[in-house]
């Protein structure tokens, strides 16, 4: 995991000191500084596209994943909630990835730059469909787009596996019990690891946010102490999508079944709470501009010490005070209150 690591490039940790018990620093500026080529992205966006929802002031696009039909494939009340897999190929038409990507454009580029990105996009599908490999078209689509010069790559570059296994590896490195690191596997299924691209008012953000299950197997583990989590690893970019700004990484929700044993229970609140759980947080302060966006934020440093709201620091800082902030009302909560019906299909 060293190659994912950048906790080098992070010059402090957003939140204060007591605001969240578990936070520390985290960062994906090195990862996101790579060139393209280097990273994992033009072999996981074919197969991530699906999982993508893009929105913005005037534009929304669902997960197509989240549309297809799917089946249950593997589940029993011996071995917790039911995973789901999706039955259906891509829709005729448009693939994932070209869908993606004009909707990007359509966020980013003028006229021209959206006919150029149809364009190269066709191209992609049509190699698709004629069985070529995704990977290498993807990589020849990325690079005829402009490669790290293009906004519409530079919008991606963090739609990788490694940035979910950096978030995994943080959770595991900081959120324990007093029998270690928590065992757990991923929850198969659409809404399994959804992607989240957003710009509103200049701001870019993106979030990975992945759901995970307790392990329970025959000789191991206690199927009536099942449990899941979803987190998330964020990140937002500065308004030319040079350079990453601020990232975190916190627990959404949590759910217990209902069977679970009072013991384990408080061992387990004691560390995930009922969710919205910052569990690590960091800025870079190393911000250019480039030259197609000098009129907007230029330096996010700056600007925040000038006392404007950039929308991306002060966004963060207000989703962490938040998140804190509903963490200790349900620490504070959990000891009368009932967490609720559940996990579904656990008995």
């Amino acid at each position: 995991m060293a190659a994912l690591s950048c906790v080098s490039k992070c010059d402090d940790v957003i939140v204060d000191e007591g605001e969240s018990q578990l936070a520390s620093q985290f960062c994906l500026a090195e990862m996101f500084e790579k060139p393209f080529s280097e990273t994992a992205l033009p072999k996981d966006l074919p197969r991530l596209a699906s999982r993508i929802s893009v929105r913005s002031d005037d534009v929304e696009h669902e997960a197509i994943a989240l549309s297809r039909p799917s089946v249950v494939a593997v589940g029993s009340a011996a071995t917790g909630p039911a995973e789901t897999v999706s039955t259906a190929e891509t829709p005729a038409g448009p693939s994932a990835v070209a869908q993606v990507l004009n909707v990007l454009a359509s966020i980013f580029l003028g006229s021209e730059g959206q006919a150029e990105t149809r364009n190269a996009c066709d191209v992609y599908d049509a190699a698709i469909h004629n069985g070529d490999d995704p990977q290498p078209a993807c990589l020849e689509l990325l690079t005829n787009l402009g490669g790290d010069a293009s906004i519409l790559v530079r919008a991606l570059k963090l739609v990788n596996q490694g940035v979910i296994l950096y978030g995994l590896a943080k959770l595991r490195e900081t959120v324990k019990t007093p029998d270690g690191p928590l065992l757990t596997r991923d929850v198969r299924g659409p809404d399994g690891w959804l992607i989240h691209i957003e710009f509103f008012n200049e701001s870019f953000r993106i979030r990975h946010v992945r759901k995970e299950q307790s392990v329970e197997m025959p000789g191991f583990g206690d199927p009536s102490d099942h449990f899941e989590f979803s987190f998330e690893v964020a990140a937002t970019l500065d308004a030319g999508l040079e350079r990453v700004c601020a990232t975190w990484l916190r627990i959404v929700d949590v759910e217990y079944a209902p069977s679970m044993s009072p013991h384990r229970r408080d061992e387990l609140m004691a560390v995930l709470g009922m969710g919205k759980l910052l569990v690590a947080a960091g800025s870079s302060r190393r911000f250019t501009t480039s030259s197609d966006s000098s009129s907007r934020l230029s330096n996010c440093e700056d600007a925040t010490a000038a006392g404007e709201d950039t929308g991306v620091t002060s966004g963060l800082n207000n989703e962490v005070t938040e998140a804190s902030k509903e963490a200790s009302a349900d620490s504070a909560m959990s000891e009368t209150k009932d967490p609720g019906p559940g996990i579904s299909g656990v008995q």
